[in-house]
């Protein structure tokens, strides 16, 4: 009797192979004995070994391995089972690791619904607990809409599986999230189960929705651009780009407005799906001020502007806009290079949410229209210049026909009439009707001559001789040649001593300041007073002549045209005064030809100040300007 202690830390298998070989060597040597094996462990193993005399000793070696054979079998047993379960505890680890670690949720339920294994990433988008999902009991509640289960379950019953579906589970706040459901049958604790994966897409729905907005928005400001660059007509501009526009907001009506800058006034272009009532009052009054109207503030401001009172508008001179039936209001304004052309309105019955993209959308939409209706005016103004060219040119053709047709015979006229007078057969009344003759012969025959002129100088046909001119003489010719006519005036000059001469035509420049001395006496009253001085303009290099009265003056309306052909004060004090509205019009195109330039400065009542600035000869400008 003996007993072998087999330590603790060896493995199974080792522990066999050792028992198989003491085992082997006692059943080599031994007789009939009982061994006892006591293992740390505290089990043991008894063994009977009986006594075979007859046995030899080559049977006692076969004897010794078999037992040892069999021991090492049984260890590889053992040792594969140990691997295996190593295995297995090793995969279990790393599938709960995954499993609570995997950002995509996943879960197992049985067929019963009930919710047998979760992570937390299942619980994530929903805010849901664990308590509360132990609460719900069956999965079902988390579906926002139960017929997506139902559907989801049927399609994985028929196809055995379910690989990202999509369907709305809820919120514990009552809330939806988008996700994709995917599905695999497995065996999970002795029950036929469903094992679910439920990846959130709520962002990529976003941005896929934000996406489809975008490719909308450039959708629609393709189809602006198309509609608004295919046609120059002002009208048509305006309406096309109007009905996308609409379309684009979302808005059941609205009208089209541009911005005259002369007048600060709105101009109706074009609307689109107002009531009657609305159109018929729009139509009487076309033009807004700025300030009368939600349209106004948009033009004022430069900013988009949306209303949710548009009824209760107390800035609007339109009585129609409170029974109209339109509460929400959006003014976009249309600009080109930041500035302000026009503006269209949007009307809505229903309230409409425009965040940040939508005004985005709204101020290129405002841009893109705004420059094709800069452009379709732009187009207009120069099809109206075009016209006004043509229609000039007819003018001076006619008047340069007329002139010379004229000409001829008036002066026969002219001469005859002189004739006669100089004859001493007439008496006192056929003297004063051939008088008459001889005054308005002579007066056509200036306005002819007038008319040739400017149709030479508008032709471009007029030839000038430009010197150094000394202005003393020409003044003070002119006011001898005047005086005798205007008898009860003044003539006053005033030009400094030694003050330079001017670069201009002599003969051409004695035309121009003869035209403003005779119309400064000529629109003063009796006993009036024509005074011409000179001075030196050092900013601009140029000598100033200043043709001054004191007479009726000129109404500011009418100063802009002042210079345009045929054209006259229009004043009950110089309804009687002749002329024929060429004389400033020819003085101001003679200035231009001489590189100079022409003004007036007037006030009603109080008289007028003509002035003219022309160059000096190279080399002569004064070092000190010259006092007058």
């Amino acid at each position: 009797m003996f007993t072998v202690y087999i330590g603790r830390a060896m493995k199974i298998q080792h522990k066999v192979i050792a028992l198989s070989i003491i085992l082997g060597i006692i059943v080599s040597v031994a007789d009939s004995v009982m061994h006892s094996f006591l293992f740390h462990e505290g089990s043991i193993w008894d063994v009977l070994i009986l006594d075979v005399p007859a046995v030899n000793v080559y049977m006692r070696a076969v004897a010794f391995a078999s037992v040892v054979i069999f021991g090492a079998l049984i260890s590889i047993v053992l040792d594969r089972r140990e691997r295996a379960e190593a295995a297995r505890q090793e995969s279990e680890t790393s599938y709960r690791i995954l499993f609570e670690n995997i950002p995509i949720g996943v879960g197992i339920a049985n067929y019963a619904g009930i919710l047998l294994a979760f992570n937390d990433a299942m619980l994530k988008p929903s805010g849901y607990t664990r308590a509360d999902i132990d609460r719900m009991g069956n999965v079902g509640h988390l579906y926002f809409d139960p017929s997506d289960r139902d559907r989801a379950l049927t399609l994985a019953a028929k196809q055995g599986f379910l690989d990202q579906y999509e369907v709305r589970f809820r919120r514990k706040d009552g809330t939806s999230y988008d996700a994709l459901l995917s599905l695999r049958p497995v065996r999970f604790r002795g029950q036929q189960c469903w094992q679910a994966m439920v990846e959130d897409i709520t962002e990529r729905k976003t941005a896929e929705t934000q996406i489809k907005e975008r490719n909308q928005e450039l959708t629609a400001l393709r189809e602006v651009g198309q509609a608004v660059s295919g046609s120059l007509d002002l009208d048509a501009v305006a309406a096309q780009a109007l009905e996308v526009a609409l379309k684009v907001l979302g808005m059941d009506a609205g009208a089209v407005r541009y911005l005259d800058e002369t007048t600060q006034e709105q101009v109706l272009l074009c609307h689109l799906g107002l009531p009657e009532e609305m159109v018929r009052e729009r139509q009487a009054r076309p033009r807004v001020k700025i300030g009368e109207s939600l349209a106004g503030r948009v033009a004022q401001s430069g900013e988009t502007l949306v209303v949710d009172n548009f009824s209760q508008d107390s800035m609007s001179v339109y009585e129609t806009n409170r029974t109209s039936g339109f509460d929400f209001f959006v003014g976009l304004p249309l600009k080109v290079k930041g500035k302000v052309v026009g503006v269209i309105s949007g009307l809505s019955r229903h309230r409409r949410t425009f965040g940040t993209d939508d005004m985005e959308l709204m101020a290129d939409l405002g841009s893109m229209v705004g420059m094709a209706i800069a452009n379709a005016r732009l187009f207009e103004q120069v099809k109206a210049a075009e016209r006004e060219r043509e229609v000039e040119r007819m003018k001076r053709e006619f008047i340069a026909v007329a002139s010379h047709e004229l000409r001829t015979p008036m002066t026969g006229v002219y001469g005859f009439a002189e004739l006669l007078l100089n004859s001493k057969g007439l008496d006192e009344v056929q003297r004063e009707w051939v008088g008459r003759i001889y005054k308005g012969s002579q007066r056509t025959i200036k306005i002819i001559a007038d008319m040739l002129n400017v149709s030479r100088i508008d032709s471009g046909l007029i030839s000038l001789k430009m010197e150094a001119v000394t202005l003393a003489p020409i003044i003070a010719g002119l006011t001898i040649q005047l005086s005798p006519r205007y008898t009860s005036h003044s003539f006053r000059m005033d030009i400094p001593d030694g003050f330079t001469e001017v670069w201009a035509d002599a003969d051409r420049l004695t035309e121009v300041l003869h035209n403003l001395m005779d119309n400064a006496a000529k629109f003063s009253p009796e006993g009036g007073r024509v005074e011409v001085t000179a001075h030196w303009d050092e900013e601009r290099s140029q000598a100033v002549i200043a043709v001054t009265d004191w007479g009726v003056g000129i109404p500011e309306a009418e100063v802009p045209r002042l210079f345009e052909r045929f054209s006259r004060v229009q004043r009950p004090e110089t309804e009687g005064i002749p002329g024929t509205g060429l004389g400033l019009h020819m003085a101001k195109s003679l200035v231009d030809i001489m590189q100079g330039r022409i003004w007036v400065e007037s006030r009603e009542n109080e008289g007028s100040t003509f002035y003219v600035a022309l160059p000096v000869p190279k080399g002569q400008e004064p070092a000190t300007p010259p006092a007058s």
